[in-house]
């Protein structure tokens, strides 16, 4: 399953559970979702694990610069198209805040 696929099958189910949650989920919550996911999906866990290993103690700077260059990368490669990024955005941007929304919308305009 590939990243399209996987935000399409999802994202009704993550603005839903968004809409209808009063709270945030604790840990424990979340703990059993990444389980859940790491069994039923275990190598796309496996993908995005090393991705955060990779990324998550990189400055927003750096970030910014390695996904520039990587989708740049990908676009020339002819894997990353209009429809994957609509995708992923439309996955991503429900679990935002707005200050988040803003970023996620800047960086969309920058990587088209």
């Amino acid at each position: 399953m590939n990243l399209r696929d996987f935000s399409n099958k999802n994202i009704e189910h993550i603005k839903n559970s968004k809409e209808n949650a009063s709270e945030e989920p604790d840990q424990k919550d979340l703990g059993k979702i990444e389980d859940e996911f790491s069994q039923s999906h275990p190598e796309q866990y496996e993908d995005i694990k090393k991705a955060y290993d990779k990324y998550s103690n990189m400055e927003e700077q750096d970030l910014m610069s390695e996904l520039i260059k990587t989708t740049q990368a990908q676009k020339e490669a002819g894997t990353l198209d209009e429809e994957q990024i609509k995708s992923t955005y439309n996955m991503i941007y429900p679990m935002l805040n707005d200050e988040q929304k803003k970023k996620l919308n800047e960086l969309i305009k920058e990587i088209k």
